[in-house]
């Protein structure tokens, strides 16, 4: 128990997201599961349609998974947003011919079952904490209340350790790249939904010069695509939704 005190306790010492991935894996690794991915969807509440940051240690799939929109039709999202307990998952939640695909794709990364943990509150939407096993079934023994209690407690660590070092990173950021006023402009209607057709009618500009405007802001941001850099800027309080 002391052991695991301290590991805890060390997901609030870390300097970088990739320490805070190394110690949380290392938990990961004690309860029983073989990787996690985190997803958070920033802004104020009651931000309809607000995308999700993902971060975690299967690099590849949240990159694939920002790439293919799989969170605007994962039921593990649609649990999150809706519901405050762990629940454990696997291939019965994804029976939907919508989501058969997103299944088996996530085979192919390691997601073959896993336990969720959603946190809602003030400063985000909702956020969740995926553990997941390369196992198409959870073992019987994980599905124990000191296991539903652990993996809460390492959400709520984890939550609270990321949000304080995206906040440093969000304040070194905005120091090195700045965006310019158009970008920034830009990026704030894409927040609300507007497509670059209508953005350009907006700032009376032409939409070619308007995709410019957001691939500068995607490059700066250091995002593959403009929804993820919309997620970037509102995270480091460059807009606001």
């Amino acid at each position: 128990m002391l052991v695991e005190q301290n590991l805890l306790e060390e997901l609030l010492l870390v300097r970088s997201l990739e320490d805070l991935f190394a110690a949380t894996l290392r938990h990961v690794l004690q309860i029983g599961f073989d990787n996690f991915f985190y997803g958070a969807q920033i802004g104020v509440a009651g931000g309809v349609g607000m995308p999700f940051v993902f971060q975690g240690t299967l690099k590849k799939w949240c990159s694939r998974y920002i790439e293919k929109n799989y969170d605007q039709i994962d039921p593990l999202v649609t649990y999150a947003t809706r519901r405050h307990v762990p629940m454990f998952w696997d291939d019965r939640n994804f029976r939907a011919s919508s989501t058969e695909l997103l299944f088996q794709d996530g085979l192919a990364y390691g997601l073959g079952c896993g336990l969720i943990s959603p946190m809602h509150g003030a400063n985000f939407k909702v956020a969740f904490v995926n553990l997941v096993s390369k196992n198409t079934e959870c073992k019987h023994e994980l599905a124990t209340h000191q296991t539903l209690g652990r993996t809460q407690i390492l959400a709520c660590y984890f939550h609270e350790a990321f949000q304080k070092l995206e906040n440093i990173a969000g304040a070194e950021f905005y120091g090195a790249t700045a965006l310019s006023n158009r970008e920034i402009e830009c990026l704030r209607w894409s927040a609300d939904g507007k497509t670059s057709w209508e953005i350009a009618k907006i700032l009376v500009l032409s939409e070619r010069t308007v995709i410019f405007h957001l691939g500068n802001a995607a490059q700066k941001l250091g995002a593959v695509n403009r929804r993820q850099a919309v997620v970037r800027a509102i995270a480091l309080g460059l807009i606001v939704p």
